[in-house]
């Protein structure tokens, strides 16, 4: 979450700070004047000004592919590359860190240490078909391979 600050116009910004109970009639207590942030008059005038989003901010490669791909210079796309590389090997080492991890922890056990990469590598889950179904994929194989077997046949009587 996020607030784009910068695009806030500082004059309007303050007018409103000046016509907002922050700023209104002198407050006897600071107990009275604290209640006014508690009760988000700050947060109303910044959603006036500047709305909370959510996301993420656009990042630093994202930025240096715009200015290469605007001027087409050398000069701009060595610090785009450096930066797609920095990006690409913080992810690859995570995925490194997180399969070390899960190595670490099934060391000693030979079945376990196997168990672990066997789900690393094949996360997908297996598919259990009944018998109604195997026949089914049976017939659809081999009707596939008479199939390629005719055709095979045909393209070859008739290059003869």
């Amino acid at each position: 979450m996020y607030r784009p600050l910068r695009r806030i116009d500082k004059q309007e910004f303050c007018q409103d700070i000046l016509q907002s109970l922050l700023y209104g009639p002198l407050q006897s207590d600071a107990d009275e004047f604290g209640n006014l942030f508690k009760n988000a008059e700050l947060t109303c005038v910044l959603d006036i000004h500047a709305l909370l989003r959510s996301g993420r901010c656009h990042c630093r490669g994202q930025h240096l592919e715009r200015r290469y791909r605007r001027s087409g210079l050398r000069l701009d796309k060595q610090p785009y590359n450096a930066a797609c590389k920095a990006a690409s090997d913080s992810y690859t080492m995570t995925c490194a860190d997180h399969i070390k991890t899960q190595m670490e922890q099934a060391s000693g056990n030979i079945q376990a240490t196997w168990r672990t990469a066997q789900t690393l590598l094949h996360r997908q889950q297996k598919v259990v078909h009944d018998d109604a179904e195997c026949a089914d994929l049976v017939s659809k194989f081999s009707q596939f391979f008479v199939d390629k077997v005719r055709c095979i046949r045909d393209s070859i009587t008739s290059a003869l």
